[in-house]
Order: structure tokens, then C-alpha cells, then sequence
């Protein structure tokens, strides 16, 4: 597990490594977790399980995401939805 607050301290933190998956906010400090999410799939060339955790319910992002094939959860998250949402990323 490594923590980021942006795109740049996610590759810092990974030193090379490929994530296995994404679990990130969509407002970030730099950017929104779905560009981020888009820069290391496209950096490592695969489609990365990923997760988008938001407070936004817009029907514009949450088809936004869909199309980009990330999962979304819903603020405020409790863990049993996080390990059923992880639990099936895994599973992809």
C-alpha cells in the first residue's frame, strides 16, 4: 500500500513498481483522481482496477466513470462498502 496526495508522489512512492489497484479521491490537491487514474494506466499500459471516491452524484461524472471503467464510491464510505468494492476490483 502507498499513499500520494498527487500523481507525481504516487510514481515517487511506487519506484517502478505497477500498482495492482487505485483507490482515489477524485478531488485531489493537483488534478482529480480519475486523471490520475488515467496517467498511470496509460503510463503502465494496462487497464488498472480502479476506484474513484467521491461525494459528487452528478448523472455527467458518474457516466464519466463509468465509461472510463472505474468504480465509484460514495461519501461518507464505511469499510464493509470499501471491502465489498475492493473485493470485487480484485476480483476483475
Amino acid at each position: 500500500v502507498t499513499l500520494a496526495e498527487d500523481y507525481t508522489h504516487v510514481l515517487s512512492n511506487l519506484n517502478g513498481a505497477q500498482p495492482d489497484i487505485i483507490i482515489a479521491d477524485y478531488r485531489l490537491k493537483k488534478g482529480n483522481g480519475l486523471e490520475l487514474i488515467e496517467r498511470l494506466r496509460k503510463d503502465f499500459s494496462l487497464t488498472i482496477p480502479a476506484m474513484i471516491i467521491t461525494g459528487d452524484t452528478s448523472a455527467e461524472k458518474l457516466q464519466l466513470f463509468q465509461q472510463k471503467q472505474v468504480s465509484i464510491l460514495h461519501k461518507p464510505v464505511q469499510a464493509a462498502s470499501l471491502k465489498v468494492a475492493l473485493n470485487a476490483l480484485l476480483s476483475q
